[in-house]
């Protein structure tokens, strides 16, 4: 009788210890999977970042010419020139495709404030260049 309750009690700490090291185990990878689809969901909620192409170097005002630097990425398409108005605030006064001179005529141009944009084939802009007066 002795040797079968032994034989029990060492089969039920046997099991048990299975089912410890299962239940925990088991936790682990529960919590691990629910970490790494939270990381998912958090991945799959954010927004691509797209990268904006640099802005132009160099604007210059000179006579009735604004000009500036191209951008050296394959990516740009085209350049937006805003001007100051009598208010202040900038406007869009042309664009220039990105195998064109970089160069915008104006008139008026020495009594005006400029700043250029690059703009990728994805339609980002870039931020704006300095101004130049």
């Amino acid at each position: 009788m002795k040797k079968m309750t032994v034989f029990v009690l060492c089969g039920l700490f046997c099991l048990w210890s299975i089912y410890s090291y299962a239940k925990d185990f088991y936790d682990g990878e529960q919590v691990a999977d629910e970490s790494s689809n939270s990381h998912v969901q958090v991945d799959q909620m954010e927004e691509p970042k797209e990268e904006r192409p640099d802005s132009p170097t160099n604007v210059e005002v000179s006579g009735t010419f604004v000009s500036w630097h191209a951008v050296r990425e394959d990516r740009v398409v085209s350049y937006v020139v805003y001007r100051a108005g009598m208010d202040g605030e900038f406007e869009e006064v042309g664009r220039v495709a990105a195998n064109e001179r970089k160069t915008f005529v104006d008139p008026d141009a020495s009594k005006h404030r400029y700043y250029i944009t690059s703009v990728d084939e994805a339609g980002s802009e870039s931020e704006p260049s300095e101004i130049a007066e």
